[in-house]
């Protein structure tokens, strides 16, 4: 019987996958067990194994292809099994597509309503009032006034008719004045003296079509059109002159060039730390607090180990992994997560290490630190560190966490504020060990310091608890022999 093969889900915070290789092709004998794929997931890369025995009768996914987990990539079947109604757009899922859809029934005689033909007319006929009752006035009277006239002429109409026709409109002070700064010889209605100041034009330049070459509105109208069709015709506006005052036209700003980008599609590791980052960033009330820390003598600690232990570097980050774990010990509030309307006590300190790859953050866990020597952290921090840059690591590697350290010392920081992993209630933020003038009993002398930065879940503890861990953090790293015990 044939058996689909779907994205599986191979971590908890997985979503899609990609694949990377298929370790069989086409036409393989497949067994129940068999490794058939390399799939790359939101944190490594791991095997994907048959779960049915036959041939691997047909990829839908190539490589390099992602698919959503649950979302069928190949199908595994017998040598001559038919299955095209298990593929894509199959006659099975055609089916399946007309049950859905069904196409519906009408009665015997029924006859289907034109309503998108009334819908239409009704339109128009809408159409039609709302343009009449919206027609321009001024459009309006200005028709009719220039229509009177002409009948008025065409009559044969008295001398003093006609020289009343050739005086301009009377019409408002303002548009008295505004004839009164055209050139004399211009004749032009109020309307066409409006528009002609509004689109910046001499009137002189406009034939006029009215009574004794009078400029009216259509004339305005026409010259603009006319102007429209001439390429890169543009209307020069006639300069005016304004006593005491001095026109300048400002300058019109251009648009910068838009900055040019390269798109890069999202790695599954990017995509999750985004989603995930903004789950935490969002929803949990972080507050933060910072400490700065005497590592002078965590230095001097560090490198008597460093002799003794021929086999083993231990570095400044295992030193605070193991400080942290034995603070966490003191105030286990820290080592707990919000859990609705409770709050998780974790009782084993599993930490987990932020490691820096080149496409995003990962971290591996180093579980029950709180029992662990700071060899055997030295040791396993390093193995994890190796895995998680060559994407070796197991899901049970990178997973469970109770706390995290993300440590950017080793770039020069000299201190920052990490956001949470969820669920975990706290993050530790360390910056670089710094060089600095310090004051000792009243004297200036050169220490080593070192800000560590604590973002806490307020849901689940407060500043007092906060501060009296990051105290007895200071006090283990400042009192390095303790870590020994």
């Amino acid at each position: 019987m044939a058996s689909k093969v779907t994205m599986p889900k191979l971590s908890d915070t997985m979503q899609e996958g990609v694949i990377v290789k298929w370790l069989k092709k086409e036409g393989d004998k497949v067994q129940s067990g068999d490794v058939i794929a390399e799939i790359e997931t939101d944190k490594a890369n791991l095997e994907m194994e048959a779960y049915a025995s036959g041939i691997l009768k047909k990829i839908l996914k190539k490589e390099g292809e992602s698919a959503p987990v649950g979302e069928l990539i190949a199908i595994i079947a017998e040598p001559h099994e038919d299955i095209s109604s298990l593929l894509p757009g199959g006659e099975g899922q055609k089916e399946a597509g007309k049950a859905e859809s069904p196409t519906p029934r009408r009665g015997a005689g029924e006859i289907e309503k034109p309503a998108e033909v009334v819908e239409t007319r009704q339109e128009k006929r809408t159409q039609v009032k709302e343009a009449e009752e919206f027609e321009e006035p001024e459009k309006i009277k200005e028709g009719e006034r220039e229509k009177k006239r002409h009948l008025e002429v065409m009559k044969g109409g008295r001398a003093d008719e006609m020289e009343a026709a050739k005086k301009p409109e009377v019409g408002s002070a303002e548009e008295l004045t505004e004839m009164e700064e055209e050139p004399e010889h211009v004749k032009a209605s109020p309307m066409a003296r409006r528009m002609a100041k509004n689109l910046g034009l001499d009137l002189s330049q406009i034939k006029g079509s009215g009574p004794l070459g009078r400029v009216i509105k259509r004339d305005i109208e026409m010259f603009m059109e006319r102007a429209e069709k001439i390429p890169s015709y543009e209307p020069e506006r006639p300069p005016r002159w304004v006593p005491g005052k001095i026109e300048v036209t400002p300058e019109v700003p251009v648009a910068p060039a838009p900055a040019e980008f390269e798109e890069k599609e999202l790695t599954m590791m990017r995509k999750t730390i985004a989603r995930r980052m903004a789950e935490s960033k969002g929803p949990v009330p972080h507050f933060y607090i910072t400490s700065e820390i005497d590592m002078g003598k965590a230095m001097e600690f560090r490198k008597l180990v460093n002799e003794l232990e021929e086999d083993l570097k231990i570095s400044f980050n295992d030193l605070i992994i193991k400080a942290v774990a034995k603070a966490l010990m003191k105030y286990p509030q820290l080592n707990a997560s919000f859990a609705g309307d409770k709050i998780r006590v974790y009782k084993g300190i599993h930490i987990g290490v932020a490691v820096a790859l080149e496409d995003g953050l990962i971290t591996p866990v180093i579980r029950n630190c709180e029992v662990k020597s700071l060899g055997q952290i030295a040791r396993e921090a390093k193995d994890l560190a190796e895995k998680a840059r060559s994407k070796k690591l197991k899901p049970e590697e990178y997973t469970g966490s109770t706390f995290t350290i993300s440590n950017l010392g080793m770039y020069d920081v000299e201190n920052f504020a990490a956001i949470i992993n969820p669920p975990e209630g706290a993050i530790l933020a360390v910056g670089s060990i710094q060089e600095k003038p310090v004051v000792v009993e009243g004297q200036i002398r050169v220490g080593h310091r070192m800000k560590v930065t604590l973002s806490c879940d307020h849901r689940v503890t407060d500043g007092a608890t906060a501060a009296k861990f990051l105290q007895e953090l200071k006090k283990i790293l400042e009192n390095p022999m303790t870590l020994a015990v």
